[in-house]
């Protein structure tokens, strides 16, 4: 979701809301016990994957991810429910960032001649969702969650949920998903959530009815276990993400150091044994964690706010704050670029308490965004927008290649060039156009951050922000269609995204029948992948340039796809299956027995509620776990567990869906 450098503005502003979690803390005694734990596992792969240079082989890694897992119940004893999401399909909002993420990476390293025939195996786009590597990393969880409930006698007592990347939705909104439909009986309860950056912070100060949420994060000796001193790749202050410094965070470069990593030695194998004994149960907790208290947190901004002139109620405060942050961009909307002084939170918020003062009103109101409130923050923002455009001419005309040609340059109407210069529009009620889109926009991000995905399909239509000043007549707005909805509000399948988000140089990574659609030009859509293409830099600021390449169009997408999806071979169509989460249980559980008799009851799905510490349903599946013996654990091993019908998996609902 990415609001850029909020968790260092946090870190920065509000130290006394973060503790240390080592197994030996005292901090970590103080606080409350946990009851559940969340695990945004993208995180944990991702990182893992950083935490070698050079050749690393998958049973390797495979053993991090285990280890990392491992090693978080071991330091914090959840006492109910484990729930371990990894990043599915997304919103096409989010499938628009990742293409242009892609294609911009496929252009720098084609411009530094680094591209070795279509083996750049360290591309993130092996951790995409329908792709053959990620399609294993789930197995191979799967697998270590069935080795650690039938012999960890700690794993026994607990539920644990695996939400894998076939289920739609982004790690972090899964858990709040989950969240919020165990609301009724979860609210007092103490939910610690895993995650590597700022996003699981932003969404957690707006959960008002839970009255402890902690957030985990990398403790120093985490993070120095991936630094170049440990000949492991570097942690980033900045983004709050593993595998490089922050003078090199892509927020400020435009290439990603990814692309000079070799590939990974897929040669290597391991057996059960050896594996069993990495991942033993009496390997004590190795690493420590920093916690965020959200309850301290919140109390703190409070106290903050004061400061700028605000006295207001705590809930309404952070509701507000948390929509102001959108201005700042994310992974679906871009920043709203204004004078400099004006992009950071604490500009932002000096505003908002001027309108707040003076309209005694709220941005959100009635779970609504205000819209007189609204404009009347654009209109401040907009105050010091001559300036900013008058800067941005003077360091276009600096940078401009003499050899370009540029018709805009005569333009004397500043909002006429910057619309002409990066839409590429001379019409003069452009900017309106613009503006009504960042609005629907704001309303999306609302529903995405404070409910959930309202609608699959809608994206932002252009590649850069309209000005404030065209933004202030909202009132004029009204023919705006804020219920985002259309017919086929679903989210695209696994391999569906794959093909969307892949760009001709990497298509390695599609099934063989898929690979002409970005590729060839047999294929209808060849035109949303161009092999050359504009990068758009706005100068005003150290921020990664646009890449100008086509949007998803999903409908021409899915068409197409249609016509190849019978060719697609058994384990690509399970790639490309929309799942549920699983449940897991084992027979030690206090509600094994009472889920086993409904399983052999033929109760194909029953319910389950408050008296069983979880909310949802249930579906129960006969189908064995998918095992890869020459990874992970052998058919024998994996048979005696079944036989003795210790452990038992469902499909699992939650109450939200």
């Amino acid at each position: 979701m990415g609001i850029k450098g909020f968790y260092g503005f946090i870190r920065k502003h509000y130290p006394n809301a973060f503790f240390k979690a080592a197994s030996n803390s005292n901090d970590m005694k103080a606080e409350t016990k946990v009851d559940h734990l969340y695990i945004d596992a993208n995180f944990l792969v991702h990182s893992c994957k950083a935490m070698s240079m050079g050749k690393i082989d998958k049973v390797s890694w495979f053993l991090k991810i285990f280890s990392e897992i491992d090693d978080l119940i071991k330091c914090f004893h959840p006492q109910n429910t484990v729930y371990i999401a990894l990043d599915g399909v997304p919103p096409d909002c989010k499938i628009n960032l990742q293409r242009s993420n892609r294609f911009k990476k496929m252009k720098s390293i084609t411009n530094k001649n680094r591209l070795n025939s279509n083996k750049d195996k360290n591309s993130s786009s092996v951790l995409s969702p329908g792709a053959e590597l990620m399609a294993e990393i789930v197995i191979q969880i799967e697998s270590f969650i069935y080795l650690k409930m039938n012999v960890d006698s700690y794993w026994k007592n607990l539920i644990v949920i695996l939400s894998n990347a076939n289920t739609p939705g982004e790690g972090e909104n899964k858990i709040m998903n989950l969240l919020l439909s165990q609301e009724n009986i979860r609210k007092n309860d103490s939910n610690f959530l895993v995650g590597g950056d700022a996003d699981l912070i932003v969404l957690s100060l707006i959960r008002h009815a839970f009255n402890k949420i902690y957030i985990i994060t990398p403790g120093e000796n985490n993070k120095s276990r991936y630094s170049k001193r440990n000949n492991h790749y570097s942690y980033c202050s900045y983004c709050s993400k593993f595998g490089h410094k922050a003078q090199y965070c892509s927020t400020f470069s435009q290439y990603d150091s990814d692309s000079t990593r070799s590939g990974y030695n897929t040669d290597e194998e391991q057996s059960s044994s050896e594996i069993l004994s990495s991942i033993s149960e009496n390997m004590p907790c190795n690493s420590d964690y920093e916690v965020v208290n959200i309850e301290k947190l919140k109390i703190y901004i409070k106290e903050d706010s004061k400061g700028i002139g605000l006295n207001i109620e705590n809930q309404k405060l952070l509701d507000d704050f948390v929509v102001l942050s959108f201005f700042l961009g994310n992974d679906f909307l871009p920043k709203l670029y204004i004078n400099d002084s004006k992009s950071n939170i604490c500009d932002l918020a000096k505003i908002y308490s001027k309108v707040q003062n003076e309209s005694k009103s709220y941005l959100i109101q009635e779970s609504k965004i205000n819209l007189t409130f609204l404009s009347k923050i654009f209109i401040e923002l907009a105050k010091d927008e001559s300036y900013f455009l008058s800067k941005l001419r003077n360091k276009e005309k600096i940078y401009q290649d003499s050899s370009d040609s540029d018709d805009t340059e005569n333009d004397n109407n500043d909002k006429i060039w910057y619309y002409k210069k990066y839409f590429g529009e001379k019409k003069v009620n452009f900017g309106f156009e613009v503006a009504k889109e960042y609005i629907i926009g704001i309303h999306w991000n609302f529903y995405y951050y404070f409910h959930k995905c309202k609608s699959w399909t809608w994206f932002y239509p252009y590649r850069l922000p309209p000005l404030a000043s065209d933004c202030v007549n909202i009132e004029n707005f009204q023919d705006i269609n804020f219920n985002l909805l259309d017919e086929n509000n679903e989210p695209l399948k696994p391999l569906e995204h794959l093909v969307a988000v892949l760009n001709p140089q990497i298509n390695l990574y599609l099934p063989k029948s898929l690979q002409f659609l970005n590729s060839e030009s047999r294929s209808n859509i060849i035109d949303m992948y161009p092999q050359d293409f504009k990068l758009i830099y706005l100068r005003t600021e150290p921020s990664p340039p646009v890449a100008m390449i086509p949007f998803l169009e999903r409908n021409r997408l899915k068409f197409e796809f249609i016509g190849v999806e019978n060719q697609l071979q058994k384990d690509e169509k399970i790639r490309n299956a929309v799942e549920v989460d699983q449940l897991f249980l084992n027979y030690n559980n206090q509600f094994y027995q009472q889920y086993l008799k409904a399983y052999l009851d033929n109760k194909d799905t029953f319910l389950i509620g408050k008296n069983d510490r979880i909310n949802g349903t249930l579906k129960k599946i006969i189908d064995s776990p998918k095992i890869n013996d020459k990874i992970l654990l052998n058919n024998e091993f994996f048979n005696r567990i079944t036989l003795q019908n210790k452990l038992i998996k469902f499909n699992y609902l939650s109450s939200i869906n």
